[in-house]
Formats: structure tokens, sequence, C-alpha cells
């Protein structure tokens, strides 16, 4: 009886059996590295909800859920929110499994329900998703509670969103994938994290009954406060809707501008919009009507003159009209998702392309956990295994050495070496994985200093931006990913914006549209000087949308006014959302 009695007193302690009385909180199950960046997120966003009068509360709510013991959640809360004046943080310590757990956490009444992944199984990770999900079932009223959970894999989506009586949206978690596609272009983090930032331009997506019956040519040039991505209509998104599409009254509009709270961007009146798109400094022609065919004709082909145009051939993700190029990729440490990894290298490097993996992980690991990927399946990458430590000096080097001498005599194949974090130290502690990626980052550039060996790119993957900040102030030749903090962003994006979880689906997958950092001289010729506007059309004749532009190292989206004459360098690059990293086939 003294057992059970001291048993109870330690469910009661815990939290487990008492009942949360909150509406309207978000409740956020699990804890892993992810969660510092998501209260991060929501307080930003109550803060800006705050000022822009839409805030139901001084405070919003946040309940978090764990199966860890309640000292230790109240501590990695207090550590983590401490200085968050926009949030309240309470803890509950109990199963994630049990319907009870959650009818305590008074689940059916909240805003959101976030489920984080605790393992590092990808099939672990989906299992207790899929229970967690279960349990929240026979809870009344809980088709109108937005339950986001972050899945390994997109099979998982589909069965978690077959679920009834639940509003679930299921975020993919690619972050390896997006640590390929940053680690190939330079300032392309940023300019992730520029868009999930409340505080500057994000995706929007807004309802505009008014504009039913415009083409969409109207609506893409209309906005002067916006840019206009795209289309979202019956939940799927379209970046490439053709001009003479007509909106629909269910259609909302996807377009990149700060947070608009009650007031929504306006098109500008026809005369407006007809100054707005008058290129007459550009081209030397004065267009008085742009809605004549004969001259919008002529504006094409003037267009066309000042553009790269290539040939439609089928190619790598790297480029329609030709093969991607030939690369080799030293890649340091180790994980089960480096299969993703090496399938999204395959995706964007060209035939002869060389991938060589260091790690002390044993070789029969790594082939269980890649056999998702086997050689017959990749067309143009190579992949080489090397048992050491990265962190050990002379196995590094003669690693470094031995690449260099298995190039042909005179071959010039461009170098890259990226370190990427352990998934069992980023699930448990995320700093222990940021001290070997940057050790294992300078030192591999100590090495090839030392060497003489020219790399193209020295990248690590890092989940303290604080520490990858430092780490590029001393040495600006090395770049730092926070792949698991884009990640960690886009989720708490979604958990306010259910509808924007299409919009980034589709970019961060290498079968959909993405974002490219792209050479300006593919949009015009030495000596002009185009306006946004302008560059913008040129981009949409190449399928892609314009959404800022390079200037001098410094990224601009949505540049305000857009008809100014940018005064853009050849060096300089234009910022897109493009099926293709390299040249677009023209678009007739």
């Amino acid at each position: 009886m003294t057992e059970q009695f001291r048993t109870n007193m330690q469910r009661l302690r815990e939290g487990a059996q008492m009942q949360v009385l909150e509406a309207d909180h978000v409740v956020i199950c699990g804890v892993n590295s992810h969660l510092a960046f998501i209260l991060k997120q929501f307080n930003k966003y109550h803060e800006y909800a705050v000022r822009l009068g839409t805030a139901t509360a001084r405070k919003q709510r946040i309940l978090l859920l764990s199966d860890l013991p309640r000292k230790q959640m109240d501590k990695v809360a207090d550590n983590i929110a401490k200085d968050f004046n926009h949030i309240d943080v309470l803890t509950k310590s109990c199963s994630l499994s049990l319907t009870k757990s959650f009818e305590r956490a008074a689940a059916n009444k909240a805003r959101a329900i976030i489920i984080l992944p605790t393992k590092g199984d990808r099939y672990e990770v989906d299992t207790d998703a899929f229970l967690s999900v279960l349990a929240l079932q026979p809870l009344p009223e809980m088709a109108s509670v937005l339950t986001i959970v972050e899945v390994s894999n997109s099979n998982t989506c589909e069965l978690l969103k077959s679920i009834s009586g639940l509003k679930v949206e299921p975020v993919e978690n690619v972050a390896s994938k997006l640590f390929v596609q940053c680690s190939r272009q330079k300032g392309l983090i940023k300019i992730y994290r520029h868009l999930l930032n409340y505080r500057k331009n994000v995706f929007n997506l807004c309802s505009f009954p008014n504009l039913e019956g415009l083409k969409y040519q109207q609506v893409r040039r209309g906005f002067q406060e916006a840019v206009v991505c795209g289309l979202y209509r019956k939940g799927k998104i379209y970046f490439h809707p053709n001009d003479e599409e007509v909106l629909q009254i269910t259609d909302k509009v996807l377009f990149i501008a700060p947070v608009h709270g009650k007031h929504k961007p306006h098109l500008a009146c026809p005369d407006v919009m007809k100054e707005e798109n008058m290129m007459a400094n550009n081209l030397g022609v004065l267009v008085k009507n742009v809605e004549s065919p004969i001259q919008a004709l002529e504006m094409t082909m003037m267009r066309l003159q000042n553009i790269v145009k290539r040939p439609t051939k089928s190619g790598s993700k790297a480029s329609d009209s030709a093969l991607g190029p030939k690369e080799c990729i030293l890649m340091l440490g180790w994980r089960p998702d480096v299969a993703e990894m090496i399938g999204e290298y395959d995706n964007y490097l060209g035939p002869g392309s060389v991938l060589e993996i260091l790690s002390d992980v044993p070789l029969d690991d790594r082939n269980r956990a890649s056999k998702l990927i086997s050689p017959s399946k990749l067309k143009n990458v190579q992949v080489s295994h090397r048992i050491g430590n990265p962190m050990d000096y002379d196995v590094l080097k003669e690693t470094i050495v031995n690449i260099k001498k298995s190039f042909e005599k005179g071959e010039d194949i461009p170098l890259s070496i990226v370190v990427i974090s352990d998934r069992e130290w980023l699930l448990g502690d995320p700093s222990r994985a940021d001290k070997q990626s940057a050790y294992s980052l300078l030192l591999a550039e100590n090495i090839c200093n030392k060497l003489g060996v020219k790399v193209q790119n020295l990248v690590a993957e890092i989940v303290d931006s604080k520490l990858g900040k430092q780490i590029t102030r001393i040495k600006p030749s090395l770049t730092y990913i926070a792949a698991e903090e884009v990640m960690s962003l886009v989720t708490a994006q979604v958990a306010m914006n259910s509808e924007l979880n299409e919009v980034w689906k589709d970019i961060l997958n290498a079968e959909g549209d993405e974002i490219y950092v792209k050479n300006i001289g593919l949009y015009m010729k030495e000596g002009e000087n185009p306006s946004f506007a302008e560059l913008s059309e040129r981009a949409y004749l190449r399928r892609e949308v314009a959404i800022g532009y390079v200037k001098g190292n410094k990224n601009v989206l949505n540049p305000i006014p857009k008809s100014e004459p940018l005064f853009l360098e050849l060096t300089d690059a234009l910022i897109v959302i493009s099926e293709l990293e390299g040249e677009q086939p023209i678009i007739s």
C-alpha cells in the first residue's frame, strides 16, 4: 500500500493526472533539437501578432508533453524560453501514446498540436508518431484542431492523412536533402531563413474574392508591395500558371511580403500597372498600351534577345541542356539518412562524380542503412567508403591525399568537403554534434591549406547558429548550414498556416520547384540596367519566378520599388523559384 501511495504521489508531481484547463493553447509533444527553434518562432510570431493587433491574448500558452521526468522537462524549457517574453511554456510528463494523456492536456481545445520525433531510427520515429495520432482520434471535436506531425518519409504522410476524424498535416523531415541543396549554393541557407523569419518577407497565402475573373498576368504584375509566386488551387500549389489563366473565387494567391495582419496588399489600379510595366528606360521603347497584342509580342521578342536561350534536352537536375558537373565530394561523418543525401547528390552531379564517405561507423552498419539506394539506381555518382575517425588528423590527411592522387593527371575536378552530424547526437545533445562538426571542418581546412589542395566548398552541418556565425566570422571561406533549424521553422510556420505545407513541400523536394541563385548574365547583357519588374518578365519567359536579387553579396527579397533600374553587375545574381538549377527552356 505504501509503494502504491508513493507511485501515485510521484505521478501527481509529474503532472500526469492533472487536468489542463487551457484553450487556444499549443501542445508540443516530444523534446528534441527542433524544440528551441520552434519555441523561438512562436515567440516571434506572437510578438508580431500583438503589434498587428491580431493576437487574442497577451502571451501564447504552450504546453510541452513528454515521457521524460518533469524536472528534466522544466530544466529544458527554462533554458530555452527564459528570454522569451511573448510565450508561456508549461510542462507535463505523460505517455504520448495514451488518449488519457491528450484528454488531460485539453488537446481538443488547442489551437494546434505538434508531434516531434524523439528517436534516431526512422521506423521508430514514424511508429511513435502514428501511435500518438491514434491516441488523439477518440477525443471529441478533434477534426477542427490542426495536428502537425514531423515524419521521416512521404509514405507515412499518406498513412497519417488517411486517419479519419483528424486534421493531420504531416511535415516530412527533408533536412538531409536541404543540406545538399545549401551545400551546393552559397547563401541559399540565408534565403531560406529570411523566408521563415516573421520580421522579414515570408510566404503568404490569401484569398482575393474581388480579383475573380482577372487574368493571372494582371495579378502577377499588379502587386507593387509583394512578389506574386503562384496560385493555390484545390489544395495544390502552382508556381507557373499561364498568364491567360483566369482567377477563380476559391483561388488563393501565393506571394512574398511581410506578414500582412489585417491589411492585405492591394492590386494597383490599371493606370499604375501600365506605368509600372513600362520598360522605356530599359529597352528604349515607349510602351503606351501593354495590353496591345502586337506590342506585347514586340516586348517578348526584345526580352528574348537579352536572355540566354538553350535547347531543351533531358539532363540532370543541374541543367536541362547538359549533364551536371563532374565533382568529388568528401563527406565526413555518418548517419542512416546519408542514403537520401547520396540520392540528392546524384540528382545534381554529372557522370563520373565521386562521393567518398569517411567515418568510424562499421561498413556492415552503413550497408544496412544505405540499402535503399543501390549502386544500380545511381546514374551519376560512384560511392566509396573509408573507415576512420574524421577528427583524427593523420586519417583525414591520408584520405585527402588519396583523393587528389586518384584524379587523372591534369584533370581539374572540383573538390568539396562536407561535414554531417551524427543523428543520435542531434536528438540527444546537439552541442556535442556541433563540436564534432566544427572541429572536423577546421581540421579539414587546415590540412588542405598545408597540402595546397584547392577546395570549392568547405561546409559543415551545425545546429547552433551562434557557433556557426562565430566560425564563419573567423574563417569566411567556411560555410555552416543549419538544416535542422530550417526544418524546425518550417514546422512552426505550418502550425500557423497549414496550407503553407504544400509550398514548402514543393520547394524542399528535388522533384519540384526550388529556390536557386542564378547568374544575372542569364537575364541581361552587359551595359543594361533593367528594373526588377523587367527581370521578372524575363524570368517568366524561362518558366521561373524572380523573388529577389543578390547585389554585392547582399540578398534583397521582394525589392520595392520594382520599376527602378537596379544597376547590377555581371557578378551579381537573380534569386528565382525554378524547376532546374541550370538554364531553363524558353516558353513561347
